[in-house]
């Protein structure tokens, strides 16, 4: 029974370091190409260091700050 308890709780903490692991990496594939307001404001035609940040970290061109209906965000190069 004891064997049992350990390989269930092992088995129960692998799967669920393998989802974390899945959803991050879909969350930084969503991030080029992408617009993402949860930023906050930025200036369009201005340098943007936190939207640069943001976006250079996973995309190779980096982010602009773009203007769009509602306002201007931060926008991921594709």
């Amino acid at each position: 029974m004891n064997k049992f308890t350990i390989t269930s709780f092992l088995l129960v903490l692998v799967l669920l370091s393998s989802s974390t692991v899945c959803k991050i990496s879909i969350a930084q594939a969503s991030r080029c190409c992408n617009n993402h307001p949860e930023l906050g404001e930025c200036v369009p035609g201005k340098k943007n260091g936190k939207c640069w940040e943001f976006c250079i970290a996973d995309c190779e061109k980096g982010g602009f700050c773009k203007n769009i209906s509602s306002g201007p965000v931060c926008h991921c190069y594709c």
